[in-house]
């Protein structure tokens, strides 16, 4: 009973971390340009495939 009770209560602590990070905007220093999540991820993901070919 207490260990499913810490279970949910972690998984919605993961949840709401990811809708946040869903959320907010982070403001890229060098052009002032605010990017979603989303963009940022899929920068990374073309700079790791551009390491590895």
């Amino acid at each position: 009973m207490i260990t499913s009770k810490i279970y949910s209560t972690f998984i919605l602590a993961i949840m709401s971390t990811i809708a946040f990070a869903q959320t907010e905007q982070p403001q890229d220093s060098v052009t002032g340009y605010r990017r979603t999540v989303p963009e940022i991820r899929q920068e990374l993901l073309e700079r790791i495939r551009t390491i590895f070919t």
